[in-house]
């Protein structure tokens, strides 16, 4: 009987798991970045049905790996989860475990090189280029672009150097990232396709994901369980909001 209700709690996890990493790579910024950078909508397509298999087939290995884990150390508290990747190189060969502290330093580089670049060219390219200097060369945008990248590295390299908790910053960040384009997304582009499609503007797309990113925030600070639900509904409300206050000024 135990062993059927821990079978049917571990196949229901993997269920949770695997809903929640589908859904949070659908509005994971470096895939939009890839999708609205494409040439073509062809490139697109095809660039995201290429993504499918690896992100599947990588979260998939980090559910079964992390739950494996958790099984042979029931033990660990919420303090130590960071160092389950560190238990588990202590568990295989030496030749395996160089190859995962060689991918370790590879994947830091990229994934802080990847995040930087789809900062800084959010920002460019819907922040400065949009509304700030419509008419900047390309010079002008890489000179921007170059600046930001600069401030932005140093940013991040002071609050990896007082703030070292990794695991934190990546459930808050994912937070953030999914309250503030859930409704630009899953609200705002069915709305493009309806009368009211002079609603969905810089303004209102700008002012929701604001809105979205310092509500998750306020209520992460309170500790409240939700706080990404709050960010969304913000982030809807304020879309809504500013829409039908900018409704002209987007249709000009």
């Amino acid at each position: 009987m135990g062993s059927s209700r821990l079978r049917c709690r571990w196949i229901n996890d993997c269920r949770s798991l695997g809903r929640l990493n589908i859904l949070g790579h659908r509005n994971e910024p470096a895939l939009l970045l890839r999708i609205h950078g494409a040439k073509d909508e062809k490139a697109a397509r095809w660039g995201v049905l290429g993504c499918i298999p690896p992100i599947l087939m990588a979260g998939l290995y980090a559910v079964l790996l992390g739950l494996s884990i958790k099984a042979m150390n029931p033990g660990f508290t919420v303090a130590q989860r960071e160092m389950a990747a560190g238990w588990f190189l202590t568990q295989i060969p030496y030749a395996l475990m160089l190859v995962f502290l060689i991918f370790g330093p590879i994947t830091i580089i990229t994934t802080l090189d990847s995040s930087i670049h789809s900062v800084v060219a959010n920002i460019t390219r819907d922040i400065y280029v949009a509304i700030l200097k419509p008419g900047a060369s390309d010079r002008e945008v890489v000179r921007v672009s170059r600046i930001l990248s600069v401030i932005l590295t140093a940013l991040v390299y002071g609050l990896a150097i007082y703030w070292p908790e990794v695991l934190g910053w990546l459930v808050v960040t994912y937070g953030i990232s999914a309250a503030t384009l859930a409704a630009p997304i899953f609200i705002g582009y069915p709305l493009t396709k309806t009368k009211y499609y002079t609603m969905i503007n810089r303004y209102s797309t700008i002012a929701s994901i604001i809105a979205g990113a310092v509500a998750t925030y306020i209520m992460y600070i309170r500790r409240d369980p939700i706080y990404s639900g709050w960010g969304v509904l913000a982030s809807a409300a304020t879309l809504l909001i500013v829409g039908l206050i900018t409704m002209r000024k987007g249709s000009k």
